[in-house]
């Protein structure tokens, strides 16, 4: 997908999924649900943290390159709410049919995740759409909040 909006510079999907992709990106780095059999060095473990960096690196690019970060306000979280949602829905459908696994819907990932913060199956999810997602959402805003406050700030002076 940010390989998608590097090519096209589609500025109206990156403010549908920004905080989704780089929330879900980092806390994919930060808290790996990787099986032990697919440690160091095995190709999944590479792929997986290529594939997740790469996302950051991207939506950095797509920030401060394209100087799309201008453009980041409040009511992006919304929307990115919603397009989470879409998403779930989607890849619901779609882990029901093949038996996957992805967002971690059907079960939490292995121990020792940001998941387990939020109780078991599926009693997590409801958590999660709650309080992880709003606290996270707010927490990537803060510092594009703090940015245009200190604009505001300025323009009154």
């Amino acid at each position: 997908m940010t390989s998608y909006l590097l090519i096209t510079k589609n500025e109206k999907l990156f403010q549908n999924i920004f905080f989704v992709m780089l929330i879900g990106a980092t806390m994919a780095l930060i808290t790996p649900g990787i099986e032990d059999r697919l440690g160091f060095p095995h190709y999944r473990y590479f792929q997986f943290f290529i594939s997740h960096g790469l996302i950051v690196i991207n939506f950095t690019v797509l920030l401060f390159v394209y100087n799309w970060q201008k453009n980041i306000r409040y009511r992006m979280l919304l929307h990115n709410f919603a397009s989470l949602l879409v998403i779930a829905l989607v890849l619901l459908v779609i882990n029901i049919i093949t038996g996957g696994n992805y967002m971690y819907l059907m079960a939490k990932p292995g121990e020792g995740t940001a998941f387990d913060l939020f109780g078991v199956w599926p009693w997590y999810l409801v958590n999660i759409f709650f309080f992880g997602i709003p606290v996270f959402f707010h927490l990537f805003y803060l510092p594009f909040f703090v940015r245009d406050y200190r604009r505001h700030k300025r323009a009154l002076v």
